[in-house]
């Protein structure tokens, strides 16, 4: 009997083949008590799998071959760190040594205090960091669970080829070993499309399904799997005739994708001569490679966030500065657009805690992004040297995330100063004009951008926290995502309220969030005014297509003007349909 399982797709790509189903789960610990001195002889067993976990992390990342041109060391780098830090290795002992417990006990214990810190915010950078502790817990329990000499889960497979693996949970390192492995594509029941997982499947082109509930129940070992990793569709014992559909689908996917990189090498423009900029979004270093193959006007978002959460201290100035230098190199003599830490609600990183600042009930109201870096300038200055001396070799753009009040611009351009003026007395060059720009994302910032663009260089549009806070929704809630519109009137209003407060004053609008990303919304968006585009590489020429088959006419802007009217979202799906028909 054929059965669809749906779940998000991550990976594009269209295969099929024979399903391996593996449960990385196993039976929960049992409280045992104990003695003393059988305490302390769980500590030692709980150290000696803290070391095989290390082990087992080292061995995988010696099996990184040069064909996969992904920084994947940074994955295995940020378990081997949660395996080192003290929450996770003190915290067991104390709980096993305070409770007189084993060692798994101690281990399930100290989980639900981790988790429930992350558990406090219902966001997906919240979630991937809970994600990645599960495996580290996982990877240590199972070492208890089964002995040292047991083989791990993925291990246990001679050879994945031509299999569709389907698990509860696959790690960074676990698809490491499955891509070396030779696996068709894998899917997954738990995680999110911004967990470790979920990226590396992009960088090493796996095709993946996410969030693909229960599919280790309707799935058996040896059926037949049909796979679509861009819509997220799983097909078990799918019948000849949706073979058949789906292969045609792939063969047109393929002609798409061969038609899209001949526009490559031309410039963006409408039909009618409108000239655009398409920058890409940039967070890992395999991006710029990407960003080249597809002639990336530039970086429009170096989200830096990234170099911030991956280690377990905040790099300093210096390591920052080289880090900055190598991007601008490499992408000259284009823009790169450098956005400072947006850390603090939904993204954290293990040093933060250490600093003091711990989390919050509510963090995406609170100490974050442009908040955080001016309530903690040990923090904010060494970022704001580094990008200065690095702007000396280069074109960069600093831009500045969750803007809500004039002040804070105001105290960055103080602080500014301040450091150029120390530059300066140290001989160190920097780029004097160097532009400095403002992320809206925000209702406030949007509302009051006509007085922001007295300030500011230029802006970027931030449409997933824009959408997020105009329609008070997480979007990664499944009770409430289906109200995550980005055509919803108000959302509309505030995009254009931004894009002519920029125009009257005369200085760049981009759009960086996941909608500019999308050619559904292109044609829409060029009507709206905006003339910039800034996203992830592999949507840059799918966004490029939508542009050369715009007419910017007074057709579309009054089908614009109905959209913004139009009141419920069946219509507004109509309209924008048709929209994308003229």
């Amino acid at each position: 009997m054929t059965l669809v399982i749906s779940g998000i797709g991550i990976c594009q790509g269209i295969v099929s083949g024979q399903a391996r189903v593996i449960t990385t789960s196993f039976p929960a610990p049992t409280k045992l008590q104990l003695s003393k001195n059988e305490a302390e002889l769980q500590v030692l067993r709980y150290q000696a799998a803290l070391a095989i976990a290390t082990q087992q992390l080292n061995a995988i990342r010696q099996q990184v071959t040069h064909e996969i041109s992904v920084d994947i060391a940074s994955f295995i780098d940020a378990h081997l760190l949660m395996i080192q830090d003290v929450a996770l290795t003190q915290g067991t002992i104390q709980i096993i040594r305070t409770e007189l417990c084993n060692a798994e006990w101690a281990l399930h214990m100290q989980r639900e205090v981790l988790i429930e810190i992350f558990e406090q915010v219902e966001d997906e950078y919240i979630r991937t960091r809970q994600d990645d502790i599960d495996h580290v817990i996982a990877r240590i329990q199972h070492i208890l669970h089964y002995g040292p000499s047991h083989p791990e889960a993925f291990n246990q497979l001679e050879n994945s080829s031509h299999k569709i693996i389907i698990s509860d949970k696959i790690s960074a390192a676990d698809l490491i070993l499955l891509k070396t492995q030779g696996a068709q594509g894998v899917i997954i029941e738990q995680g999110g499309p911004t967990s470790h997982t979920a990226i590396l499947a992009r960088s090493l082109n796996i095709p993946c399904v996410i969030g693909a509930h229960h599919a280790c129940q309707y799935a058996n070992d040896g059926d037949i799997v049909l796979m679509d990793g861009e819509q997220g569709l799983v097909i078990v014992a799918p019948s000849p005739n949706v073979i058949e559909f789906f292969t045609r689908k792939d063969k047109l996917q393929q002609q798409k994708n061969d038609e899209l990189q001949q526009l490559s090498s031309l410039k963006a423009a409408t039909q009618d001569g409108t000239a655009v900029t398409l920058r890409a979004n940039m967070e890992l270093p395999q991006d710029i490679d990407s960003a080249h193959q597809v002639q990336a006007e530039g970086i429009g978002l170096y989200r830096t966030e990234y170099l911030f959460m991956r280690q377990s201290q905040m790099p300093n100035e210096e390591e920052q500065f080289e880090h900055y230098l190598g991007i601008i190199k490499a992408m000259a003599p284009h823009p790169v657009t450098i956005r400072t830490i947006d850390l603090g609600s939904d993204k954290q990183a293990s040093w933060l805690k250490k600093a003091g600042l711990n989390p919050m009930k509510n963090p995406a109201l609170g100490l974050r992004a442009i908040r955080l870096c001016l309530h903690t300038p040990e923090i904010f200055i060494p970022q704001l040297r580094a990008i200065l001396r690095a702007s000396h070799y280069g074109t960069v753009r600093l831009l500045l995330p969750m803007l809500t009040c004039a002040q804070e611009i105001i105290q960055v351009k103080e602080l500014l100063e301040k450091i150029k003026y120390e530059l300066q007395e140290e001989n160190i060059p920097f780029d004097t004009k160097m532009p400095l720009g403002g992320m809206i994302e925000t209702p406030a910032a949007a509302l009051m951008a006509d007085v922001f663009a007295k300030h500011l260089d230029f802006f970027s549009l931030g449409t997933n926290d824009l959408i997020q806070y105009t329609l008070a929704i997480d979007r990664e809630n499944d009770t409430v995502n289906y109200l995550y519109e980005p055509i919803h009137p108000a959302v509309l209003t505030l995009i254009k309220k931004t894009i002519n407060a920029a125009n009257k004053k005369s200085i760049p609008v981009a759009l960086c969030g996941e909608m500019g990303g999308d050619p559904r919304y292109t044609r829409l968006l060029l009507g709206l005014g905006l003339r910039e585009f800034s996203v992830q590489p592999a949507f840059l020429l799918a966004v490029k297509a939508g542009i050369y088959k715009t007419v910017l006419d007074q057709k579309l802007t009054r089908h614009i003007n109905l959209l913004m009217k139009t009141p419920t979202p069946g219509e507004r799906k109509e309209v924008l349909d048709r929209i994308n028909e003229l």
